[in-house]
């Protein structure tokens, strides 16, 4: 597929109007969270400027275990190849000195010698459709309520229920640590609601990674990056990142990136990730192969990329009577009438009843009643 990308008023994910529970406790909680695939876009477009990239940087990633975070690694390994995995229950960093310099010993080494390095550090929360905070509704469980993060949704259970075991258990070591580590910085007593735990979870993450920096980076032949933050799981598989600290330590000198990122155009690199995955789920439309649409959705692939004949999933799993691709696209597409190079919708190239009766149900036109 050659494919291009349509933007207007009508298409997008216009998440405020789908979801405006998830989106006000978004705003409220996460001020200036942005789409996890942009946040890594931002990033790397901005480190580019430094010469940072897949070629002259290795990517070293400390998220939870959970699969949720799995989209934003991918997203981290689409744009600067094959990251270091140093992460533990809650994307805590307790790979230690020897985790982190075998990620360096990986790292290539540029025409002037200096190394580079990149550290994605995050623990991560879901917010509901409903926004409810900590709770996700997980592929294969739709109507079964989850967790997120589980590690610390355990840790506020304990102190609840007045059942916290700070002693160092052998068959449960990450949590046992995580548990350490969190109760030494709670206040006496106090029950921290999630969204604490989890800015408290984030702060000790970002002094684990510069304390294990201090010991094992040397500063005189090695440049480095340290973009922290929350990653937040929203409905529908959508993910975001609120961006916390985020700074290069390059020549001696460390320079703040907030404002390079916050007026950093990510336009050009997301269209490069998009051109190289949106065929795939095209593909997958056509082919009716909807968890592979769900894993690309997840990992920011718009719905409403179309091919060189400006067709959309919409139009190919209607063409290819592929009903329960249908069925998601139109639960999850705010335009259902776009038209293809011959001004045709899903609608007129629909030939399955079943479909046909879908696709009017929810407001597909032909493409001669529709108003230019």
């Amino acid at each position: 597929y050659q494919f291009k990308m349509r933007f207007s008023k009508h298409t997008g994910n216009n998440i405020h109007i789908r979801w405006p529970n998830f989106t006000e406790a978004l705003d409220l909680y996460f001020k200036g969270a942005i789409n996890a695939t942009e946040f890594v876009a931002r990033s790397y477009a901005v480190l580019k400027e430094f010469n940072f990239s897949h070629d002259s940087a290795i990517a070293m990633v400390s998220v939870c275990r959970d699969e949720l975070t799995r989209p934003f690694i991918d997203t981290i390994d689409r744009l600067w190849g094959c990251s270091f995995n140093i992460s533990s229950l809650a994307g805590m960093v307790f790979c230690g000195k020897t985790g982190i310099n075998a990620a360096l010993a990986h790292s290539p080494t540029t025409e002037d010698g200096r190394r580079k390095y990149v550290f994605f550090v995050a623990p991560h929360i879901a917010i509901s459709k409903q926004g409810e905070i900590g709770v996700v509704y997980r592929n294969g469980k739709k109507s079964e309520r989850s967790s997120a993060c589980g590690a610390l949704c355990a840790l506020k259970d304990n102190l609840e229920n007045n059942s916290l075991n700070v002693r160092l258990d052998p068959l449960d070591m990450e949590q046992s640590l995580l548990r350490q580590l969190m109760v030494e910085n709670l206040d006496y007593g106090s029950i921290p609601d999630l969204l604490t735990l989890t800015r408290v979870c984030h702060k000790l993450i970002l002094e684990q990674i510069e304390n294990l920096i201090q010991v094992t980076i040397d500063a005189s032949i090695d440049d480095y990056a340290v973009l922290s933050g929350i990653q937040i799981h929203g409905p529908k598989g959508s993910n975001f990142f609120w961006p916390g600290s985020m700074y290069l330590f390059s020549n001696g000198e460390r320079i703040d990136l907030t404002e390079r990122f916050d007026n950093q155009n990510p336009g050009p690199i997301m269209r490069d990730m998009y051109q190289r995955y949106s065929a795939r789920l095209l593909l997958a439309a056509s082919n009716g192969d909807l968890v592979s649409i769900k894993r690309y959705v997840s990992q920011g692939v718009p719905l409403n990329i179309c091919d060189y004949d400006s067709r959309t999933a919409l139009h190919l799993s209607t063409c290819e009577g592929q009903i329960e691709v249908v069925q998601y696209l139109l639960k999850n597409l705010n335009n259902v009438n776009m038209k293809d190079r011959w001004g045709n919708t899903a609608l007129d190239r629909a030939t399955d009843e079943q479909i046909i009766e879908l696709l009017t149900n929810n407001g597909a036109m032909h493409g001669v009643d529709i108003e230019e």
